[in-house]
């Protein structure tokens, strides 16, 4: 009874706004569990790499084909899976022509579902596969904005404890330089971490030569952030990249500041 009431609800209230159900209650993107077997496959939507398997994906409800490629593997190609999105029922209860209407242009009644996954056979002996293609002026070096996912090698690091402004405690880390912390650029904004404590999603923002991941967490004090520069090294094969990070521990009057020097590359 109360759901049936919440539901009518919500939908005067699309009637109201000139929207469709679907549209204002669910707008999309859908973020979607990806993987394969096995793992550490390339993911290809729309042309557009945007990880490697297993991965959580921000898919747009317009994108129409996904790949999944990897090195000695055939690579699978399918369409992407939606089914039916049941907001869109909403319409029907005070007979919102006008806001199926609207689901349907903004491409709404559908989302993507579930789970997607692939199975790659394994090429046979003689078979090839090309590797895909990288910019002909250096095998590794591309625009940074143009990478879907980064990953951070700490070259050095140091850490400090400060209390009542002064520096009370400090010593040398370097706990980043296998480049398991990575960076997803989602887009619009957007990106996502990986392999670190904290929320997971952050805010991405660019200028013409650097971009930056931020998280902040106002209750504690915390912040990430992680900034990739487009000055490449060739002695690296990689972006000069620092990592900032910050907690406030409240209770104790103390504030801990690690700040990390390295670079990044595009993660494979």
């Amino acid at each position: 009874m109360f759901g049936s009431k919440f539901l009518s609800l919500i939908c005067i209230c699309c009637a109201l706004a000139g929207s469709g159900c679907a549209t204002i209650v669910s707008p999309g993107p859908d973020y979607v569990f990806v993987t394969s077997v096995p793992n550490g496959a390339t993911v290809t939507i729309d042309g557009r790499q945007v990880g490697q398997t297993p991965l959580n994906a921000s898919i747009n409800r317009r994108a129409s084909t996904i790949a999944f490629s990897k090195i000695g593997y055939q690579t699978v190609t399918s369409g992407v899976p939606k089914e039916f999105n049941g907001w869109v029922v909403g319409n029907v209860f005070i007979g919102g022509i006008i806001g199926i209407i609207i689901d349907a242009v903004s491409e709404n009644i559908m989302k993507v579902s579930g789970t997607i996954s692939a199975n790659l056979p394994k090429l046979e002996s003689g078979d090839s596969q090309e590797r895909p293609a990288r910019p002909a002026n250096n095998p590794r070096k591309q625009p940074i904005h143009d990478i879907p996912i980064f990953a951070f090698y700490s070259t050095s690091g140091i850490f400090k404890v400060y209390k009542l402004g002064e520096v009370i405690d400090q010593k040398r880390v370097n706990d980043h330089k296998d480049g398991s912390l990575r960076f997803m650029n989602l887009g619009k904004g957007n990106g996502k971490v990986l392999g670190n404590a904290g929320t997971g999603f952050v805010k991405v923002t660019q200028t013409k030569n650097s971009i930056s991941f931020i998280e902040s967490v106002p209750a504690g004090g915390t912040e990430h952030v992680f900034t990739v520069y487009d000055e490449w090294d060739p002695s690296v094969n990689g972006y000069k990249a620092i990592y900032h990070r910050t907690v406030n521990h409240i209770a104790a009057n103390e504030i801990l500041k690690t700040n990390y020097s390295g670079y990044a590359r595009r993660a494979e």
